[in-house]
């Protein structure tokens, strides 16, 4: 925790979203992935903004998204 906590300083919403994007990617890269929300009827901005841009998405991916309620 101590050596991501300079990093994290200063992360804005649009690069925290750039980098969850891009390590889907990387998962999903090497092997299928499954992406799992749950209480999607909770869910904050942020989380919602992470399924449009997953959702959104033009490029093939092995990545399945199951949302729960």
């Amino acid at each position: 925790p101590e050596a991501v906590r300079p990093r994290a300083q200063g992360a804005t919403r649009a690069r925290m979203l750039r980098e969850m994007l891009e390590a889907l990617d990387a998962i999903s890269g090497a092997a299928p992935a499954v992406l799992v929300l749950e209480d999607l009827h909770w869910a904050d901005d942020s989380t919602l903004d992470l399924l449009d841009a997953v959702l959104r998405r033009r490029d093939p991916a092995r990545l399945l998204v199951l949302g729960a309620r």
